[in-house]
């Protein structure tokens, strides 16, 4: 469940809450507003509780749509008699469920590898694809071998394109064969797992 919002100084943009849309990515572009997002962190009413593919795919495909924040829904669980459950931190002793761990790893692992990376690109578009082996975009190649969903988000950096895969299936790993400034690469992805195809510093 991802739901959005942002704000601006000089008008209000109204976004849809929904899943992540392009629609929706490309406003904020327009208006040169930020794009905040809204993750799920804790089980309740009919949905599951999130695991540790879960919370990744949720956090990597906001940031394949341009997004430059989140928040996690929610963090602290006072009452344990409700349906709410296995939140970051559960009743008034503050205590760290598993969650927590899996939340914490994620954003630490982000912090030191990719947030100086995203602070200094753009976001320009994002394309989904499904049920394809193959596809040609910008003198690119990309084939893989399971027909899942992935996401190829542009950014822009010193006047350059920088593209991004994202492996968009909730459960499956997926292999990608890229050829990209006549360079292949060849990788896999977990679920919601991404890679920047030809960041330079």
């Amino acid at each position: 469940l991802v739901l959005l919002s942002t704000v601006s100084k000089d008008k209000e943009i109204k976004l849809k809450p929904s899943y992540l849309t392009t629609p929706n990515s490309e406003l904020c572009n327009e208006n040169n507003v930020d794009l905040f997002v809204s993750l799920l962190s804790v089980g309740h009413w009919n949905y599951r509780v999130p695991n540790y593919d879960d919370l990744r795919w949720q956090m990597n495909v906001s940031l394949a749509y341009g997004a430059k924040g989140i928040v996690w829904f929610y963090f602290h669980q006072k009452l344990l008699d409700e349906s709410f459950r296995m939140s970051p931190f559960m009743g008034e002793e503050f205590i760290k469920s598993e969650t927590f761990n899996y939340i914490q790893a994620i954003q630490v692992s982000f912090k030191k590898n990719f947030e100086s990376i995203f602070d200094s690109m753009k976001f320009v578009e994002v394309s989904k694809y499904k049920n394809i082996n193959s596809i040609d975009k910008d003198e690119m190649k990309i084939s893989i071998d399971r027909k899942l969903l992935f996401f190829l988000t542009t950014f822009e950096k010193d006047n350059k394109k920088i593209y991004m895969l994202t492996n968009g299936s909730q459960k499956f790993s997926n292999h990608f064969n890229v050829i990209i400034n006549n360079i292949k690469k060849d990788f896999y992805l977990s679920p919601g797992e991404f890679k920047i195809l030809n960041y330079e510093d």
